[in-house]
């Protein structure tokens, strides 16, 4: 239980005596959530790990980057693999995200198929590198090109 009461709940316990006015349920069930959200980022935290540094093999893992290509449209983009709660980028995909788990373990050169919810896509690894947030912990030989 938290030490700290909410303002609202304070106000609300000033204007009536009764556990059953409608501003007080409401500002126990925002105390409520507000402990859950601390609970939920209290674990997060715990069960969190630091990577500070890749072994890099060429190889699409968390905490690259690829340089991939549409071979139906000929787009090109780069995604960087990333943690389930970091990804808030438009290039940022999750590990876990069906996109990025198509990608897991190929090297350059490796045509790759994705489900998609439009349908199938097919993408052709063009670069795999260490992502820019690991690369100054990284040696220079951290690029592999076809």
């Amino acid at each position: 239980m938290m030490d700290v009461m909410l303002p609202e709940l304070e106000k609300a316990r000033e204007f009536s005596n009764s556990e059953e006015n409608d501003d007080m349920m409401h500002a126990r069930q925002m105390q409520s959530n507000y402990e859950n959200r601390i609970s939920e980022l209290d674990r997060l935290i715990r069960d969190s790990e630091v990577v500070e540094e890749i072994k890099f093999t060429g190889r699409v893992i968390y905490g690259t980057e690829v340089h991939i290509q549409n071979s139906d449209t000929g787009l090109t983009r780069w995604v960087r693999i990333v943690g389930e709660m970091e990804g808030r980028a438009k290039n940022e995909v999750s590990f876990k995200s069906p996109f990025a788990q198509a990608f897991m373990g190929h090297i350059a050169g490796d045509e790759v198929e994705v489900q998609a919810p439009g349908g199938t896509q097919n993408w052709e690894i063009l670069e795999v590198k260490v992502s820019n947030a690991f690369s100054d912990a990284q040696n220079s030989d951290t690029t592999r090109a076809l």
